[in-house]
């Protein structure tokens, strides 16, 4: 792309002299001027000037051929050579001056132009009668046609070749291009006029000048018959230029539908297009050659359809396989494009345009020129714009220059050092002209919303199906969406990603706290929301398991009764809700510090058909969710659901692994763990604990006498009453069958006797209260930290033994109260256990 002034510069070269040559010709012309038939002049004259109203457009330009032009081949033969020129002079000054206002002004450019034409004239009409007058051959109509011949021909030449350098100058064209396109057409119809004129000076000799003004008619048939077919090729031409640009636009919108998977593919497309036609015009490639970058631009990687969307999207490194997956894209792209049969080689660019100059490109390892030039220009662009977008992203103020920057490290290596000098220089220029193409075109829009319903009612509205909403006078309200056609591509694509990464992200983990906390945060990017909570079945009731957001509802802590509310109706009925209303959950407040307007609540099912739970989404916004969102929430709710089932049995095996089935203490598992952490937690902080090893008396007898079943409310009862006399911190675990541990850290020596009395008392108590008879005690041993012992082994062996030996008191007891007239136990008179 040149510079202004440079093409100024290049216009002065022939500007200047063309006038300088033009303007002495005339003045010598005006000096030695004389005249034999002033009338027949005169009369030529101003014909020639009404004819200069009869123009053919000239394609390609803004300027025009006028019918004049006849007339001064007809006095090349007619008149002398001063005759000629200043006719030709005059008629090019009528000509200017009919298309320039003189009222409005004429800046110094159109003066110049005036001038210009003026003297272009009078050497054009120089020119042609000198080759006029070398052409004369022998015999009267020979001579004048073979000098009209020659006059036309150099009129043609001399007056359009510099004509032509100038448009291409002033429009930073090349010259070629402007003489084939807009110049060369005109040959025929000089040729033609000089017939023309030929036919007018043959009935001048023998009818006279007069009379042979009434051939003017017959040419004006002639220029009108001639302006219709220019027409029609003129209409031609728009048409093929109209199924060209339709071609070109169908193409580019096509691209945009494959590549639409971003917010910044748009202007990706746009961009590279722009960059590779302006290098591939710098170089002067041919037409063909240029429209076959731009297509290549627009379609490069529309075999990244055969690449999975998951690799595509990835962030981060793509592993090995996954890069081998992309790199077929090139070839897949070819072939797609291959059937399209291009009447130029898109095909060869697409497939070749990840190769690199040094050979170690892929598919084929092509090297150095032996990759098409259009491949070479579009791999350079496409990697310099990548840059660009790279270092604008992070925060750069120049990033255009940075990235010429690391693409001129890659010259010799992974591009063309000849197309990196012309990226070089010309890469502001084409930054400019992008950024104004850009203003014509239409950009994705990076909202992932959709159309709003109407605001949500108190109640509900019950539609047949799964989908319920509400509106303020009752009724359903459609969504609208007036997205355009790339954000609906682009959100399809996004959507399919995240589901994607929402499956993945939840199968990752089998705890339960953890997957609803992935939930709730993958959700926030899904759908809008300012509160979400997840209400999960228990005994009946709705229990809010995990709540997240910015607001939290005050009736989060009370659990609901199926069918009771919103997220009870939910569940009672396996419907969702859209834009229902809040207040109808019970324990709703009008004075919460964030209220909320609006809910989105899909119930939650297991594999085998069961309702896990809710899943309500709630907004501060009326109206705040689209059917688009349900639609979304709908499709992740089946996942969402097999994974909170998957977590809750894995918590449950794990509950049964740490925790005993019955009883519900944890288990000698959890017991040895918990131990552990307690003793190293004594032994930092100069601690002292006490470890009580509890064995049921009797209980043996229970089983025999009143069943199993009686046996398990027994552990169950002293299970519980165990827990209720400890402290929070105290644990309580069963080791198996009827013997408990109890850890105690901390607690001084007599409130260890005490406890232990508690202990037995609520031993006796249970058998009591499941028997009906005094038939159980409790033996309990005590081993302290660190005195009896530094470690869980060694403390439970010696409250064992100290169990034991209390155990074999207390049998003896229990035989002598088995005697008959004995009596049983009291309540209040355990056995007694010595604290050591």
């Amino acid at each position: 792309m040149q510079a202004r002034p440079r093409r100024l510069r290049n216009e002065r070269l022939i500007l200047w002299p063309v006038i300088v040559t033009g303007a002495l010709l005339f003045a010598y012309a005006c000096t030695s001027w004389t005249t034999v038939d002033p009338y027949h002049y005169g009369c030529i004259v101003l014909l020639a000037s009404a004819a200069s109203g009869f123009t053919i457009s000239m394609p390609g330009i803004s300027g025009s051929l006028t019918a004049n032009f006849l007339f001064i081949l007809y006095a090349i033969v007619a008149f002398s050579w001063q005759e000629t020129v200043v006719m030709a002079a005059f008629l090019a000054v009528m000509q200017s001056l009919t298309r320039l206002s003189i009222s409005t002004g004429v800046s110094k450019l159109r003066w110049e132009q005036l001038l210009f034409n003026f003297s272009l004239a009078s050497l054009s009409a120089s020119a042609a009668y000198g080759a006029a007058e070398l052409s004369v051959l022998q015999g009267a109509y020979l001579e004048a046609s073979v000098r009209l011949f020659a006059g036309a021909v150099a009129l043609f030449i001399s007056n359009n070749l510099p004509a032509a350098y100038m448009i291409a100058q002033h429009d930073g064209r090349r010259f070629s291009h402007v003489w084939r396109e807009c110049f060369m057409w005109a040959m025929p119809y000089y040729i033609l006029g000089a017939a023309a004129s030929g036919v007018g000076l043959v009935a001048r000799d023998h009818v006279g000048w007069q009379t042979a003004l009434m051939i003017v008619p017959i040419l004006y048939l002639v220029y009108r018959s001639y302006r219709l077919y220019l027409a029609q090729i003129a209409d031609e031409k728009k048409h093929v230029s109209d199924m060209a640009s339709l071609h070109m636009r169908t193409i580019e919108a096509l691209a945009l539908a494959i590549e639409a998977k971003d917010s910044n593919s748009h202007e990706h497309l746009h961009r590279v297009e722009m960059y590779a036609t302006g290098i591939a015009d710098q170089l002067g490639l041919t037409s063909d050659e240029i429209n076959a970058v731009r297509a290549a631009a627009l379609l490069h990687d529309i075999g990244k359809l055969a690449v999975p969307e998951h690799i595509i999207s990835k962030r981060g490194e793509l592993t090995v396989e996954e890069l081998e997956r992309v790199k077929i894209h090139p070839v897949i792209g070819a072939e797609i494009l291959e059937r399209v049969r291009f009447p130029y080689p898109v095909e060869p660019i697409v497939r070749w345009h990840h190769e690199r100059w040094d050979g170690r490109g892929y598919p084929d390892g092509l090297r150095g020129e032996d990759i098409p030039i259009g491949a070479r220009i579009l791999s350079l662009v496409d990697e310099f714009d990548r840059l660009a977008v790279g270092f604008q992203s992070a925060g750069s103020r120049q990033p255009l220059d940075e990235a010429m920057s690391e693409i001129a490290k890659q010259g010799g290596k992974a591009f063309d050092p000849r197309l990196i000098e012309v990226l070089r220089v010309t890469y502001r220029d084409l930054e400019k002209k992008t950024v104004e193409t850009a203003n014509d075109r239409s950009r994705l829009s990076g909202d992932t919303g959709a159309g709003r319903t109407a605001a949500p009612a108190a109640g509900f509205a019950v539609e047949s199906g799964t989908l319920v909403t509400t509106s303020t006078d009752g009724s359903l309200t459609p969504a609208t969406s007036p997205t355009d056609f790339l954000h609906s591509i682009a959100s399809a694509r996004q959507e399919v990603h995240t589901l994607f990464e929402l499956a993945q992200d939840l199968g990752n983990s089998l705890s339960i706290e953890e997957t609803l906390s992935v939930l709730t945060c993958r959700m926030q990017g899904i759908v809008p929301h300012d509160c979400l909570v997840i209400y999960l079945v228990s005994q009946n009731r709705l229990n809010a398991r995990h709540c997240a957001g910015r607001a939290r509802p005050r009736w989060l802590g009370t659990p609901m009764e199926i069918g009771a509310g919103l997220s009870g109706w939910v569940a009672e009925n396996r419907k969702a809700i859209l834009n229902g209303n809040p207040a109808v959950e019970p324990g709703y407040s009008h004075s919460d510090p964030v209220l909320l307007r609006s809910a989105l609540a899909v119930p939650l099912e297991g594999v085998s058909g069961n309702i896990m739970g809710v899943m309500t989404l709630y907004s501060t916004a009326k109206d705040a969710f689209s059917r688009d969102h349900l639609r979304i929430l709908l499709a992740a709710s089946s996942k969402v659901a097999l994974s909170v089932e998957n977590a809750l049995k894995f918590l449950d095996a794990e509950n049964s692994a740490t925790t005993d089935y019955l009883t519900k203490l944890p288990n000698a598992r959890s017991l040895y763990q918990h131990l552990d952490q307690q003793l190293a937690l004594c032994s930092r902080n100069n601690m002292t604990c006490t470890v009580l090893v509890c064995d049921l008396d009797g209980f043996k007898q229970v089983n025999d006498r009143f069943g199993h079943l009686e046996g398990n409310n027994v552990l169950r009862v002293v299970s519980t009453g165990m827990r209720d006399v400890c402290r929070v911190f105290d644990y309580v675990a069963r080791m198996g069958g009827d013997e408990f541990v109890v850890v105690l850290p901390g607690m001084r020596p007599e409130d260890v006797q005490q406890k232990c009395e508690e202990l037995e008392r609520i031993a006796v108590d249970a058998g009591f209260q499941i028997t009906g008879e005094r038939v159980l005690a409790m033996s309990i041993g005590a081993a302290n930290f660190p005195e009896d012992g530094r470690d869980r082994e060694s403390l439970l062996q010696v409250a064992d033994e100290r169990m034991y030996a209390q155990k074999k008191i207390n049998k003896q007891r229990l035989a002598e109260l088995a005697k008959p007239g004995l009596g049983q136990w009291r309540s209040h008179e355990p056995p007694k256990t010595t604290v050591r």
